[in-house]
C-alpha cells in the first residue's frame, strides 16, 4: 500500500495534525475508522455517508463523526468516528456502511482505548464479512 500521506488530500480531519478534536476531551475516547477498499469514491458520497452516520450516532448517543480524508484520485477514503465505546459505534455504523457502495467492501478499524493509550487493543474488520451480518 502506498503511503497515505503521499496520496491523500486532507479534507476535514485533523488526524495528521495531531489529536482529533473529538479525542481532546477528558473522558476516554475510543475510535472507529472506516477505510474504503476497491472502489473509487467521490466527496459527495463521503458526505452522504457521514450525514447518515451523524444522524444515527446522534439518535443513539454513541459517538460522533469527526471528519474524513480522501485520496485526490478517489482511490481511498477514510471516515473518523470517536466515542466512549468502539463496539457500540460499529454496531450502529455497520448497517449504514453496508448500504453505501463506497463502504460496503470497506474495512473498519476499532481502537479499544483512548488515543493516549499506546497499548490500546486494535481490531480490523471487513464490513462485508458474513461474521458481521446482523
Amino acid at each position: 500500500m502506498r503511503k497515505l500521506l503521499k496520496r491523500l488530500l486532507l479534507m476535514f480531519s485533523v488526524s495528521s495534525l495531531g489529536v482529533p478534536a473529538a479525542a481532546q476531551t477528558e473522558k476516554k475516547m475510543e475510535a472507529l475508522i472506516i477505510t474504503t477498499v476497491g472502489v473509487i469514491v467521490t466527496l459527495d458520497e463521503v458526505f452522504e455517508i457521514e450525514d447518515d452516520l451523524t444522524k444515527a450516532f446522534a439518535r443513539l448517543s454513541v459517538g460522533e463523526v469527526d471528519g474524513n480524508e480522501i485520496a485526490v484520485d478517489g482511490s481511498e477514503a477514510l471516515i473518523y468516528m470517536y466515542g466512549s465505546d468502539a463496539e457500540a459505534m460499529f454496531a450502529v455504523a455497520l448497517p449504514i456502511l453496508k448500504l453505501h457502495p463506497a463502504t460496503a467492501t470497506g474495512r473498519a478499524m476499532l481502537r479499544f482505548g483512548d488515543v493516549s493509550d499506546t497499548k490500546a487493543r486494535v481490531e480490523l474488520r471487513m464490513i462485508n464479512d458474513p461474521q458481521w451480518n446482523q
